[in-house]
């Protein structure tokens, strides 16, 4: 009897460690993504740039806002604390007339309003 119960034992024991599942562990490490709508509420063109503060690229041009006009950046995310500089069109990155830091803890789409 000891002997068929120590065949059992040796024969579950590989079953045992081949069922668990390490799909489990990547649930946390899974990244969530968020789009913001960007609002252009003054009365000029403007540029739009970000920056990742975890990305070693810098500020990065996502493009031109008419005056009264939205923009749509999509996959930013969460979890991350972006910076975003306005810059009227014709000017240069260093010539911005708002800064400021936002972040984003889900899948929510974000707006932010560009104001003089």
């Amino acid at each position: 009897m000891k002997k068929m119960l120590k065949f059992t034992l040796l024969i579950m024991l590989p079953l045992l460690t081949l069922s668990c599942s390490d799909d489990d562990d990547n649930l946390s490490d899974e990244l969530i993504y968020y789009d913001l709508m960007i609002s252009n509420d003054t009365e000029n063109d403007i540029i739009i740039y970000l920056n990742a503060t975890s990305d070693t690229r810098g500020f990065v041009n996502n493009g031109n806002i008419a005056a009264g006009e939205n923009l749509l950046v999509t996959d930013l995310e969460a979890d991350v604390l972006y910076e975003i500089r306005a810059v009227n069109a014709g000017g240069e990155l260093e010539d911005f007339f708002i800064e400021m830091q936002f972040e984003n803890d889900n899948e929510e789409q974000q707006s932010i309003s560009i104001e003089n």
